[in-house]
């Protein structure tokens, strides 16, 4: 938001809660030796055999929801979360079937091994080797490989014989005979595959070879005919079949939760030098290769332009026309609720719209946009909040706000003229018309800011729920609603933006799921509510530091969670 010096220590004081992960680990390696054509008659599946319940101790899984109802009771051996056919696999007593999101078992549990279902079909493993059924549990494609990958993406899905990888179609015929080190079904048209020796390379959708030779990784291919190869160092290289070279920011393979897809823009640049925005889709430059630097975040309407020599010369430009927005001298500029904050070369502060027409003019110290369309400013000496027109709607005589938090409805402020006790400084927080509803002065406040991993379409930081922590010896947060504190003490939490939910752990080590107001949904209780990867992994993947993955649990509106059978 408006006060950088204060959203660098909110950083500082993230708060990250320990949590577990429930991924689901890739099938065997040691099959035995399979066939590599065709089935055309079509097997019996196996009848499962009725086996004692489990003994009392062992951890059973079961299914919730976001908003804290049973899905699933907790009687499994292990528990997927549902794949788009709307079916999860699960093990009872070593054996795996699958179960529709009413609860019902539709495929008995009768295989060695299963995979979820893709593209109407589900991998299964029978006396060793792995066939194909469909949703009705019908042997579609009889068991004879080794071992798959995954499932089936684009109507094809990766088989291994050895250490060798393949491709089949979804008859089963063998499209690309297994002879790789790996295939990455990237696209439709085209898979990333590494040879023998460990170099990689570009098959198209039969096999052919489109590009091979690059000893460095290649991370990404489009259907359009663009591929993207990583480098130790500086900027990584953005190919055309055609030979064709592009340099491109390493962000895109440093960020593996973000995917390249046909119409991504990119930052590229034809000699490392001049950098513009490289619209995939339309094989051409939305914004011309003419700036000494470019800053884009995927999800924005615009991208800041940087010009180095004869001085330091920044800009904006919207990313869907081209138009340029904004051109000053040592500008910060910064998107807020479709509006475009602005700091001149003269450290005045304004607003524009996306295409660059004047808001507010340039005469603020700070301004702050809130999702309603006004503006909370500061001028001179004054601190008040007005619309669009200038015209103010509230004036604060010893206070100025600091953030809006949107998914609770609440600003923090700050008092004037009070010195701040250690980096950060909150004195309380408003609700959303502006009343006093917490007011300590001095209290340390921290920011959830959750998982991190639906960067680069990420929230601001201040759509993430406020815990507040205080001065509690056990290390206990609580949060801050629309009313003041919330009811209930938790020592660990796990934020997810998209579903306005939180799983949150007592001292006890009980779980439940709390709404981002702090209203229960599911009561604290014996069990253990499964998340993403560890929040300090998804942090540093933000911070580039690691190639974390975008988690499963991001996209759902359910949770994996366990008890110990009585």
């Amino acid at each position: 938001m408006m006060i950088r010096r204060m959203m660098t220590a909110l950083f500082l004081l993230i708060v990250t809660a320990r949590i577990s992960s429930c991924t689901a680990k890739d099938l065997p390696t040691d099959s035995s030796t399979a066939g590599t054509t065709l089935a055309t008659v079509l097997t019996t599946s196996p009848t499962p055999t009725p086996v004692p319940t489990y003994a009392p101790g062992t951890e059973l899984y079961g299914m919730l929801s976001v908003t804290g109802e049973v899905v699933i009771e907790p009687k499994y051996e292990y528990l997927d979360l549902f794949s788009d056919e709307g079916l999860a696999r699960f093990k009872d007593h070593g054996l795996w079937g699958f179960v529709n999101e009413n609860g019902e078992v539709v495929i008995p549990a009768q295989y060695e091994d299963a995979n979820n279902f893709s593209e109407g079909l589900a991998a299964v493993k029978v006396d060793g080797l792995y066939g194909f059924i469909d949703k009705s549990g019908k042997m579609m494609i009889e068991p004879q490989f080794e071992e798959v990958t995954d499932g089936f993406i684009f109507d094809r899905c990766v088989i291994q014989k050895g250490s060798k990888q393949g491709i089949i179609d979804q008859t089963g015929m063998i499209i690309v005979e297994p002879q790789y080190r790996s295939i990455d079904l990237y696209c439709e048209n085209y898979s990333i595959v590494q040879f023998e020796d460990k170099t990689y390379g570009i098959i198209d959708r039969l096999g052919k070879i489109m590009a091979e030779g690059y000893d460095a990784w290649i991370y990404a291919v489009t259907d359009t005919g663009y591929f993207f190869v990583h480098q130790e160092s500086g900027a990584d290289l953005m190919y055309e079949f055609d030979g064709n070279m592009f340099f491109v920011s390493p962000i895109y393979s440093w960020d593996r939760a973000y995917k390249i897809h046909n119409d991504s823009l990119i930052k590229a640049s034809p000699d490392g030098v001049k950098w513009g925005l490289f619209d995939l889709s339309k094989d051409k430059y939305l914004i011309e290769a003419i700036y000494d630097s470019i800053d884009y975040q995927p999800g924005n309407e615009y991208a800041q332009t940087y010009l180095y020599d004869p001085e330091y010369f920044t800009g904006a430009v919207n990313v869907a026309t081209g138009q340029v927005i904004l051109e000053c001298d040592n500008m910060y500029v910064k998107g807020e609720y479709g509006y475009i904050i602005y700091t001149d070369e003269d450290y005045n502060t304004g607003v524009v719209d996306s295409s660059g027409q004047t808001i507010l003019h340039a005469v603020y110290q700070q301004i702050c946009a809130t999702p309603q369309g006004d503006f909370f400013v500061i001028e001179g000496n004054r601190y008040y909040v007005i619309d669009t027109d200038g015209k103010i709607l509230k004036e604060f005589m010893d206070l100025y706000l600091c953030d809006y938090f949107e998914s609770i409805d609440v600003w923090s402020f700050e008092y004037t003229g009070l010195e701040p006790v250690e980096d950060l400084h909150i004195s309380g927080f408003l609700d959303g018309s502006f009343n006093v509803i917490v007011d300590h002065e001095y209290n340390n406040y921290h920011l959830l800011l959750g998982n991190f991993t639906s960067y680069p379409n990420s929230r601001d930081v201040s759509i993430a729920p406020v815990p507040v922590l205080e001065d509690n010896p056990l290390g206990e947060y609580r949060f801050i609603n629309s009313s003041g504190y919330a009811d209930g003490w938790y020592s660990d939490i796990s934020c997810f933006p998209d579903q306005g939910v939180l799983v949150v752990e007592d001292i006890d080590g009980k779980c439940g799921l709390v709404s981002y107001d702090g209203a229960i949904l599911f009561a604290l209780q014996p069990c253990h509510i499964f998340t993403n990867p560890d929040d300090n992994e998804s942090l540093n993947a933000v911070n580039w530091n690691t190639g974390y993955q975008y988690a499963a649990y991001n996209d759902s509106d359910r949770f994996i969670y366990t008890v110990k059978a009585g």
